[in-house]
């Protein structure tokens, strides 16, 4: 029996004047489970340790806590926003592409909150098109770059003066194509020949 095709994961909605393709992040389940197992693992140490803090915080004031505890919630405060931060991407993150006749705007939220936006205009939009790079993972699919926090190194890109903007960077090349050709269907201005760096 043939596989069957596999559906694409973005969602497009077309205003006419606005084209909006939602893409989910991708689900990495053993990576979820694996960060949601470490984070209650630290914040129970990270918790045990500020209660001891709190008790000599009130039976001898500040003068009684050490300068290090400081430094020690400060580190731990931002370890634990980081790791939630990454495993909110991974459970509710999405990335946004809004282009219309003026700009290409991207952009990506977690739990509905935007928090990462940039607009492109697109008179300065040039060589739009699949950019295939190399994939950096190791054996357990975590990403060396940055697409575990949803801001990676993409599969669509454009040249945009001297910078060249990647986006789509949780699809496979199948889908950008297919994400390509909806772009470049609804506004031909972002119609351009293969790239050179596929």
């Amino acid at each position: 029996m043939p596989v069957p095709p596999r559906a694409a994961r973005h969602r497009v909605e077309d205003t006419g004047d606005k084209l909006s393709i939602f893409i989910p992040s991708l689900k990495q389940w053993f990576q979820i489970l694996t960060l949601g197992l470490w984070l209650i693992a630290f914040a129970c140490g990270g918790l045990t340790g500020i209660s001891s803090d709190f008790a000599v915080l009130f039976s001898r004031g500040l003068g009684g806590v050490k300068l290090s505890t400081f430094a020690w919630l400060g580190l731990w405060a931002l370890v634990m926003g980081v790791g939630l931060f990454t495993l909110l991407w991974q459970i509710t993150g999405e990335e946004t592409i809004e282009i219309t006749s003026q700009s290409i705007a991207l952009k990506r939220t977690i739990l509905g909150i935007m928090f990462f936006s940039k607009e492109y205009a697109a008179e300065y939009i040039q060589d739009l098109g699949v950019s295939i790079v190399s994939s950096d993972t190791d054996i357990f699919g975590w990403s060396k770059r940055e697409n575990l926090w949803g801001i990676g190194r993409g599969l669509l890109a454009f040249d945009y003066g001297a910078e060249t903007v990647r986006f789509g960077s949780e699809v496979e090349e199948a889908e950008a194509k297919q994400i390509l050709a909806l772009i470049q269907g609804h506004l031909s201005q972002y119609h351009s020949g293969p790239r050179a760096d596929r």
